[in-house]
């Protein structure tokens, strides 16, 4: 018979509020694996993954998620953040945004992911080193 699992019943942070801390590590302990699972058969990217699940776990259990904003550094690292905030059924895995290398093709999935990238105006020392 299969034991439930926290992840299951958790749609949003919202859901974390009430876990306890050894409710919370076995989420993380669940997560982790969920990422290696997915990974396994699509290949690509887990240490970053893999690495950031305890933190997420602690800042959307303690932080008021979605007003508090979180800044992930590469994409690899929100993949939890993605399964806690009721992602997890669009099967979006880490290799989605972030195929493992160039000749990697991305696999077909409902998942879409817009980088927005600052515009820079040039500086004012850069036109002058051109002449302008």
């Amino acid at each position: 018979m299969d034991v439930p699992r926290i992840l299951d019943a958790i749609s949003s942070p919202a859901d974390l509020k009430v876990l306890d801390n050894e409710e919370l590590a076995i989420l993380a302990r669940e997560i982790r694996q969920e990422i290696v699972a997915t990974t396994s058969v699509t290949g690509g990217h887990v240490a970053s993954s893999l690495g950031a699940v305890d933190i997420i776990v602690a800042l959307e259990s303690l932080l008021d998620m979605p007003r508090d904003r979180v800044v992930f550094d590469v994409g690899h690292q929100a993949y939890a953040h993605k399964l806690l905030t009721g992602r997890r059924s669009k099967r979006c895995a880490p290799t989605a945004a972030f195929p493992a290398s160039p000749s990697h093709r991305r696999a077909p999935t409902t998942c879409t992911r817009r980088v927005m990238r600052p515009t820079r105006s040039p500086s004012p020392r850069a036109s002058q080193r051109r002449g302008s």
